[in-house]
């Protein structure tokens, strides 16, 4: 196995280029990518001259330590490729599973935009109606996994958006000129932050405090709240990290932070 090299680049945050001092394989490669990761090096930048020869399952490995490096918020990027290595990998269509540049200078460049890449959002209305849930939830999860995000957190995401979405359905402020619900997501490569406005109105300062303080007891309620508003309250707060109630234009909300497991 030939001797590989690590130095580090600044670009916002470090990023880590291996280069290696003879031919290798792609074993090589998984190697020093297990070693990057094992020191906590998690933006890597390969430079793959080295690399003459294509072996299907050294690939395969890979690309699993790619989808780590991912899940662990880090990137990599393979450059100087041989051309009939890059050839290959085209072919079996892996050009566009991992990240590959032509240069170095290429290689800092795709770094530079997947660091400055900017969180996605989406803001969803729909009526007060059950019906409607599945298709959200289903969506903020599959975003997430897309980001991502493993499907542990996905499925928790999952959980945490069907049981606010229901609650603002079920127990939201009564009332007869009741709007649309409100979903807000803003999802990035380290969390997604969800906040939900239920479609109700509050009449008055004290009607709102004391809401609040309801929902924000029954987040850390053991005890069955029977018909009390915020039943799945407790669940939701076991999945997130962060929540909270406030209220929006007359209309009670909730915050939601759920960070990427590492």
């Amino acid at each position: 196995m030939g001797d590989f090299e690590r130095r580090n680049c600044e670009i916002e945050t470090r990023v880590s280029y291996i280069s290696f001092s003879e031919k290798a394989r792609f074993s090589t490669i998984n190697h020093a990518i297990r070693d990057s990761i094992n020191q906590k090096h998690y933006h890597l930048i390969v430079d793959c001259a080295s690399i003459v020869e294509l072996d299907y399952p050294e690939l395969g490995e890979l690309i699993g330590l790619n989808g780590k490096l991912k899940k662990l918020s880090g990137n990599m990027i393979l450059f100087n490729l041989d051309e009939g290595v890059d050839r290959q990998l085209k072919v079996v269509g892996l050009s566009n599973v991992l990240t590959i540049a032509v240069s170095e200078k290429e290689a800092l460049e795709k770094f530079q935009r997947l660091l400055n890449q900017e969180s996605e959002s989406m803001s969803i209305q729909f009526p007060s109606v059950m019906d409607y849930v599945p298709g959200i939830r289903y969506l903020i999860s599959h975003t997430a996994l897309l980001r991502g995000f493993d499907k542990k957190d996905a499925y928790r995401i999952e959980t945490i958006v069907d049981e606010l979405c229901n609650n603002a359905i079920e127990h939201g402020s009564a009332d007869v000129n009741q709007e649309n619900i409100r979903v807000k997501c803003v999802i990035d490569s380290t969390k997604l932050d969800l906040t939900i406005i239920d479609g109700g109105h509050i009449d008055t300062a004290i009607d709102s405090e004391n809401i609040l303080d309801k929902l924000r007891a029954a987040l850390i309620s053991t005890a069955d709240p029977g018909d009390m508003r915020g039943r799945g309250l407790p669940i939701v707060s076991m999945l997130a990290d962060k929540v909270d109630f406030f209220i929006e234009e007359g209309r009670v909300a909730v915050h939601v932070e759920k960070r990427k497991s590492h």
